[in-house]
């Protein structure tokens, strides 16, 4: 499915949340995300606010306040930029692989270095610039170092 950079935005937001709470609803966001993320395009339309739509359905997400802007729809007016880059699709999508992997077992150590690793990363994808896999490389250097030394080694050096 396409996204818009503002979805790109979100999923930096939920991961920015996710980092800084408890693993309380971190399995369910990160399904969520990932899902959307995985689902193919199947027409030219290009919906806003998928990433608020899909979240504002997961339940574990409605008695926390600091989740309550999943509710806003927003309007965008300037800067709505469609990311049709596949790259920037694999790499959240083994991203939140990761994470939910990382869940299952669970080592708070590593979840927390793992979503400290990605939360910029969506960013770095929705600039598109020409060193983003460097940035990313380097966003995630310590996380490879530290608990898995193949992670998005497919897709970046």
């Amino acid at each position: 499915m396409l996204l818009s950079n503002y979805d790109f935005y979100d999923i930096y937001w939920s991961i920015v949340l996710m980092r800084s709470n408890s693993l309380k609803y971190d399995y369910a966001v990160s399904k969520a995300i990932k899902d959307v993320i995985d689902t193919k395009q199947k027409d030219n339309t290009v919906e806003m606010n998928i990433i608020r739509n899909i979240l504002s359905e997961v339940n574990e997400l409605k008695e926390y306040e600091e989740w309550q802007w999943i509710q806003i729809k927003n309007v965008y007016t300037y800067g709505v930029k469609i990311i049709k880059d596949d790259f920037a699709y694999q790499i959240l999508s083994v991203m939140f692989e990761e994470l939910l992997n990382c869940l299952k077992e669970p080592n708070a150590d590593r979840i927390y270095d793992l979503k400290d690793a990605l939360h910029n990363i969506p960013v770095i994808l929705a600039d598109g610039n020409k060193h983003s896999k460097k940035r990313i490389a380097l966003e995630i250097s310590f996380y490879r170092r530290k608990w898995n030394k193949h992670f998005l080694k497919g897709l970046i050096k």
